[in-house]
């Protein structure tokens, strides 16, 4: 064992013979191929060893910005220990040997590209200096669609690397932005009134205006709903976005989106809505009000939660009138999602996708929703589109547009995956891993497929043999109301990395404050390393940990877990 173990060569030490003549190259490559040999035949658990090439395909070293958070000082952590699981050691064969020598060169290669050459927060920093925010439909928006694809060719992509392109998958969208609006709350018996600060949410109408009482509906869930009945027709319905114990509901259930509350608040005859924010002091947060994507039938606005509070004081004292007006602009656009991809060797034909949103809202420069996640796959296909790391099946890489409007730009993509599922020979979808928010990362979520979670967990404590800063945290909880729903409506498992952001980050979602100085380049690179590893494996295993459902399996797997009642709301439970 020890004189194996001292002709153990890894990718590093590749890297150091680049330069040196070519019988030294050859003497390398020999040794090493009888070194993996003889790795794979003690450690038959190492599923995925990769033979390095003799060359890296060079790429330009990026400094990080000077001043850039967290860039000057390297965080302290403590050193993650290395979990062995007998039980899952047997389980698919995705088991690894605790020998950091043992462990797959490509986990190496990954890391130490992304350490020493990371382009990830040069590239966020650039997009939003020169686009700002990326509103669907906005001239900005568009800005941010060529930005990437000039990106992704700067990288290779369609230009030196034969087996890989980038392209525009363009699509039409009915395109809002805010123009105007005002809220004055005037009190039932007087004529004195007073204006509140408020923002627009997306698909509401063109031009609204609306005089009526407010109703305190509380945190706007189905309790309240049915408490209220008919009290709420004819009413402006004033509810808050997270569902907080109040003395008109003591206890609330679940929480749900903003979007099904205000469709729950229209069914029950609400000729406005006027949401509270649940960030503390006056951040004003905007997003869709829709949960199809279509334009809704009444205006709905945002107040801070110190408005909020003020508001429900005031009405508990005594009736109040709301004067709402709003103006919006709606027009056809033709938008498009960017497409790049790493074609596969032996199972080309089966596809990885690896998708983000590049949208954001307007209020700010969508830093952390989702610029985060786009930088982070820029990342990603850098560092997965090299000759050296060639994966067996085929990897997409998609920034879709519209996912705040309403998932326009996923659903657009699957319903194409769908057309071409038709056809003989046609590629197939086996995998989406979403990054939406997703950000100093330390683990995974395999979305409700227990059938993957052993195959998260070899992934992650291989990671944490390579990086000691790595703490494996797994969950397998599925969800919607992001780019991986279209996907999981068809059947094919999802997954993605988690999210560790500061609770003033967290505050910022969809807020005029989502900016860059919430997030730090080793923020970035964390997950964007982490997320190649994982899907570079799922590229190269011969059997993926989790299969593409048909129909009846999953309308089982949606109503297990508690998807049924959203979907049914949304009118897309097609069952």
């Amino acid at each position: 064992m020890m004189r194996l173990q001292t002709m153990l060569t890894s990718a590093a030490q590749l890297r150091n013979y680049q330069c040196r003549p070519t019988r030294y190259m050859v003497r390398l490559m020999i040794g090493t191929t009888v070194v993996l040999l003889c790795t794979r035949a003690i450690a038959q658990s190492v599923t995925n060893i990769v033979e390095p090439s003799t060359k890296l395909v060079p790429i330009s070293p990026t400094a990080q910005p000077p001043g850039a958070k967290g860039s000057k000082t390297k965080p302290k952590v403590a050193k993650a220990a290395l979990v062995t699981n007998p039980a899952m050691d047997s389980n698919l064969g995705y088991a690894l040997n605790p020998l950091k020598n043992l462990l797959p060169p490509a986990v190496e290669i990954i890391y130490q590209q992304n350490r020493q050459h990371s382009v990830a927060y040069r590239q966020l920093s650039q997009l939003i200096k020169t686009t700002g925010h990326r509103l669907t439909g906005s001239p900005e928006g568009k800005a941010a669609t060529q930005f990437v694809k000039t990106a992704l060719q700067g990288i290779g992509y369609g230009t030196e690397q034969p087996h890989t392109s980038v392209e525009l998958q363009p699509f039409t969208v009915q395109a809002w932005s805010r123009q105007e609006v005002s809220l004055d709350i005037v009190p039932v018996r007087s004529d004195n009134y007073a204006p509140i600060a408020c923002v627009s949410l997306a698909q509401t109408p063109a031009i609204s205006a609306v005089q009526s009482p407010i109703l305190d509906c509380g945190n706007g869930l189905p309790e309240d709903w049915a408490r209220l009945g008919t009290a709420v027709k004819g009413k402006t319905a004033l509810f808050t976005i997270p569902a907080i114990p109040s003395s008109i509901s003591p206890t609330p259930s679940a929480n749900i989106h903003r979007s099904e509350k205000i469709a729950l608040a229209i069914k029950a005859g609400a000729v406005a809505c006027i949401l509270i924010n649940g960030a503390p002091g006056d951040i004003l947060l905007t997003g869709t009000a829709s949960a199809t994507g279509a334009i809704i039938t009444v205006p709905a606005v945002c107040i801070s939660q110190n408005s909020g509070k003020t508001l429900l004081g005031w009405l508990a004292a005594e009736s109040l009138m709301a004067d709402l007006k709003v103006r919006n602009k709606i027009e056809p656009q033709e938008v498009h999602n960017v497409i790049a991809t790493v074609r596969g060797t032996d199972l080309l034909q089966e596809e990885i996708v690896v998708g983000c949103h590049l949208d954001s809202w307007d209020l700010a420069q969508g830093a952390c929703d989702n610029g985060a996640g786009s930088a982070a796959v820029l990342e990603i296909a850098r560092l997965l589109s090299t000759n050296t790391l060639r994966p067996r099946r085929t990897i997409k890489f998609v920034w879709f547009m519209g996912e705040e409007q309403g998932l326009l730009g996923s659903q657009h993509y699957v319903s194409q995956l769908i057309k071409a599922k038709r056809k003989k020979g046609a590629s197939q979808t086996k995998y989406m891993v979403n990054l939406d928010m997703a950000y100093n990362s330390t683990g995974f979520n395999a979305f409700g497929r227990p059938d993957a979670v052993a195959f998260f967990d070899s992934v992650g404590r291989l990671i944490a043999a390579q990086d000691s800063s790595y703490h494996q945290q797994l969950a397998n909880k599925a969800g919607l109301h992001s780019d991986h729903e279209p996907f999981m409506l068809e059947g094919i498992p999802v997954a993605s990395p988690d999210a560790r952001w500061s609770a003033d980050a967290l505050n910022c979602y969809h807020a005029d404050c989502d900016r860059l100085n919430w997030i730090s380049p080793e923020g970035l690179d964390r997950t964007a390393r982490i997320t190649a590893i994982l899907v570079y494996q799922l590229s190269m295993v011969d059997q993926l940990p989790a299969q593409v459902l048909d129909s009846g399996q999953t309308k089982e797997f949606l109503i297990r877990n508690g998807l049924e009642e959203a979907l049914r709301l949304r009118g897309e439970w097609k069952w």
